[in-house]
């Protein structure tokens, strides 16, 4: 089977390898997610919870990992998804990965949490090109001793754009049950704010590669899930318009792999109460 990495550079290895797992299936669209029904949602959840305790050859783990890294390689027959949903995406296997609790009995507890306090760095993705039929998802767990810093991989490019927006980016779980009208004001008010950021420049140019960091300064960090997830609606305004998504600026070409070899790298920081905001940095590969 020829395989053919989209990205350029090798994932990071942030600590010592504790898990590789390899399940039969490549991790859904946030598209697909988001409109769900609670139970159907539950019910794709306990599937993914299914496949990783397969991985697991049925062994559930003695303890979790406090400090955990991980790295999810999504094997899949086309070039792949958009950042955005590929992030949003991921949401029913971290909730198979950290600790059971009342609101999420399907945790397995490989790690202790997917917040930013048990996971110091963001999860990072890679999507790779496999033959049709061949997609599966493979998952890297890593024990972080003493806190991680900021991947090596998010280097580089010609800073272009730097916005301040006045609120932070919302929570996946805020989206993903939004009808379809709903959310399209919902994004259209995200594209407001991007263009009052822009405080009257106006594009400069529309970054064809581009490299993306985005701080969320915020009261109370997001799981991870949820923080990435809840980027859609912000990231649908940064791309070129479509007739899909009307509401694009033109910041940058697109989210996909192809226009944006690395995912968007996000950090959480902690703000004062009612000083909630969302920082933006575009580079230009």
């Amino acid at each position: 089977m020829s395989l053919t990495p989209v990205e350029t550079r090798a994932p990071p290895t942030p600590g010592k390898l504790v898990y590789r797992l390899v399940l039969p299936e490549q991790t859904p669209s946030n598209n697909v997610i988001k409109g769900m029904h609670f139970h159907t949602y539950r019910a794709l959840r306990k599937r993914w919870r299914t496949m990783v305790l397969a991985a697991l050859r049925g062994l559930r783990p003695a303890s979790s990992i406090r400090n955990a890294g991980l790295t999810v390689v999504r094997h899949c027959a086309s070039s792949g998804l958009d950042w955005d949903n590929a992030y949003g995406g991921l949401k029913p296997l971290l909730d198979c990965l950290v600790e059971p609790s009342a609101r999420n009995p399907d945790g397995l507890g490989l790690i202790a949490d997917d917040n930013p306090r048990n996971m110091p760095v963001a999860p990072y993705m890679q999507q790779v090109v496999s033959s049709r039929g061949e997609g599966r998802t493979e998952v890297l767990i890593y024990d972080v001793e003493g806190g991680a810093s900021t991947p090596g991989w998010q280097e580089g490019g010609n800073l272009t754009y730097h916005l301040w927006l006045p609120e932070e980016t919302p929570s996946n779980n805020v989206i993903k049950g939004l009808h379809f009208h709903a959310y399209r004001a919902f994004r259209n008010k995200w594209r407001d704010r991007v263009y009052c950021a822009l405080q009257g420049s106006g594009i400069k140019e529309t970054v064809a590669v581009s490299r993306l960091e985005i701080v969320r300064h915020c009261v109370g960090h997001l799981d991870w899930d949820n923080a990435l997830g809840g980027l859609k609606p912000f990231l649908d305004c940064l791309v070129a318009p479509s007739a899909r998504n009307p509401d694009g600026l033109g910041l940058v070409a697109d989210d996909n792999p192809h226009n944006m070899p690395q995912p968007p790298f996000m950090r959480q920081v902690k703000a004062k109460r009612g000083e909630g905001r969302t920082e933006l940095l575009v580079y230009a590969m």
